[in-house]
């Protein structure tokens, strides 16, 4: 598909068979790509799995700051029928990433190739060097704030971030590369 309104979809090589109006179709990511982020800075790269070659992205809305140094992006493909309504389709059309010093998260619209920030609620925490996060691959980010042994949990459908847990061992300082 190379481009589409809401009921015409365009393709870029012809189709062997032309569907007709008893046709019925899905719609899926695609998996030829793989997106980096670049090292805490606003580059994002996608490469090409089939065509072995990488490209620098110039996204029509760029990213509003870097991400947070040991912070990482991902995929994300909430199981949950708000983000896989057949009108609204979300779920792996987004790459979050959290942004360094702030109450953002920065979502990269793979389909738009835009950036746009999400303030997440209630914004009270702002993560920076040192803290880290994991993806569960459906619904909720499990975020360490940099050294306090703090613990939070963003839920990915209702952008809500909420406090999960505290660690009660001590730690070092927070460094730049640590993960979750």
């Amino acid at each position: 598909i190379s481009s589409n309104t809401g009921t015409v979809l365009t393709v870029s090589a012809a189709w062997t068979t032309t569907p007709d109006g008893s046709s019925t179709y899905v719609i899926e990511g695609n998996d030829d790509h793989v997106y980096l982020l670049g090292n805490n800075a606003v580059t994002l790269y996608r490469y090409s799995i089939s065509g072995n070659a990488w490209t620098v992205l110039s996204p029509g809305v760029a990213r509003g700051g870097n991400a947070g140094a040991g912070m990482s992006a991902d995929l994300i493909k909430p199981q949950d029928p708000l983000w896989r309504d057949e009108n609204n389709w979300r779920a792996g059309r987004f790459i979050y990433s959290a942004r360094g010093g702030s109450a953002a998260i920065d979502t990269y619209d793979i389909a738009q190739n835009t950036w746009a920030a999400l303030t997440y609620q209630p914004s009270t925490e702002t993560f920076t060097t040192g803290s880290s996060w994991a993806y569960d691959s459906d619904e909720r980010i499990y975020v360490q704030k940099d050294a306090t042994n703090r613990w939070f949990v963003f839920d990915v459908v209702r952008n809500c971030m909420r406090p999960w847990a505290t660690v009660p061992l001590t730690q070092g300082a927070a460094l730049v590369g640590d993960r979750t």
